[in-house]
């Protein structure tokens, strides 16, 4: 797009509606109208993601702890977060190994979440649903 005196103009080019000491519509460019574009595009807003953390019934202390401190960052950081055992083999026949875990994890945790979705049983998977509490 040119302007009135034929140079080439950079940059996205809109019309602007309210050109009162003009006869003619003028251009502006879109930097003009940020707070507005910012606006619709919705900023400020927190995308909350959906994270997972994988474990199994035979989770050792260590491994456990180190899962937990991962836990507490995404928390920290406004993310939901799916906690998930996964049983093999005759591990079904168990499942209350992989409850006694997610309990774990909520002890560990203590009371920097809330429950979104309680521990259940999908094929061979266990799987919780956590979120950080609301900030006052």
């Amino acid at each position: 797009m040119t302007d009135r005196a034929g140079r080439r103009q950079s940059g996205l080019l809109i019309p602007l509606f309210s050109c009162p000491s003009s006869t003619s519509w003028g251009t502006g460019d879109i930097g003009d109208l940020a707070p507005l574009t910012s606006w619709l595009a919705g900023a400020g807003q927190k995308i909350v993601q959906l994270k997972e953390v994988r474990m199994q019934p035979k989770i050792e202390k260590h491994d456990l702890e180190f899962k937990v401190k991962h836990i507490q960052e995404f928390l920290e950081g406004g993310d939901k977060i799916k906690v998930t055992i996964r049983f093999r083999g005759r591990e079904m026949a168990h499942p209350e190994l992989g409850r006694k875990v997610l309990d774990r994890v909520l002890v560990i945790l203590e009371d920097v979440y809330l429950m979104e979705s309680p521990p259940k049983m999908e094929g061979r998977f266990m799987s919780m649903v956590i979120t950080p509490k609301l900030k006052k």
